[in-house]
């Protein structure tokens, strides 16, 4: 008799549980028709070879990983200028070094900005 009893039971978890997947699956058939499709990468890539595609989007995580690199650059430059600024203010520094460094700090976002260029444009 218990066995019985728990087969029933098992039974209408069963069915519950199917039941319930099969609302869910009718509950989300809009939203997966709503869905938009994947853009491409913009430096290559086609929906026919799936290796190519990935070596578009290799590609432009490097040209963001570029651009990342470049901006931290240049905060590290502003961030530097501005603390010898404040230095010169409090006296502990001559304007002249805080011209040279601010001038040094240029020309090396100018140069690091051109040598990423140029590694965007071999990658």
């Amino acid at each position: 008799m218990r066995t019985l009893i728990q087969s029933i039971r098992r039974r209408r978890e069963q069915a519950g549980l199917a039941t319930a997947l099969a609302v869910a699956s009718l509950m989300t058939h809009p939203v997966w028709a709503a869905l938009p499709t994947v853009d491409q990468p913009t430096s290559g890539g086609s929906n026919s070879n799936w290796l190519t595609t990935l070596q578009g989007y290799a590609r432009d995580t490097g040209q963001i990983a570029t651009l990342v690199i470049g901006f931290g650059g240049l905060a590290a430059v502003a961030y530097s200028a501005l603390t010898s600024f404040m230095e010169y203010r409090r006296g502990k520094e001559e304007l002249g070094e805080v011209v040279t460094k601010s001038g040094v700090g240029v020309a090396l976002v100018m140069f690091v900005t051109f040598l990423l260029s140029i590694a965007t444009g071999i990658i």
